[in-house]
């Protein structure tokens, strides 16, 4: 399995949300919100993009966020996701 770049457990986006968490002790809504919009980023000439929205497709954004981001359902950040996720989803985006 290729690593989705920036959503990895220490990538771009990930690193810092778990950064903030640890250091203020809440969760950062704003950087859920940039990585339930790479969760939705879907462009065919993209290869990483084709295997996100090809595992959201079969397994469900749920197995999605666990496998790209090795986040864990219990944590609040993986929650803050799903939300921001579905809240686009809604609106279309």
């Amino acid at each position: 399995m290729r690593r989705f770049v920036s959503l990895g457990g220490n990538d771009r986006l990930l690193s810092p949300a778990k950064q903030y968490e640890q250091l203020l002790g809440e969760t950062p809504v704003y950087l859920a919100k940039s990585i339930a919009a790479a969760l939705l980023y879907d462009y065919a000439q993209d290869p990483e993009a084709v295997e996100v929205q090809g595992e959201i497709e079969h397994r469900g954004i749920e197995s999605a966020l666990k496998k790209f981001t090795q986040l864990d359902e219990s944590d609040s950040l993986f929650a803050e996701v799903m939300k921001q996720y579905e809240s686009m989803r809604e609106k279309g985006i």
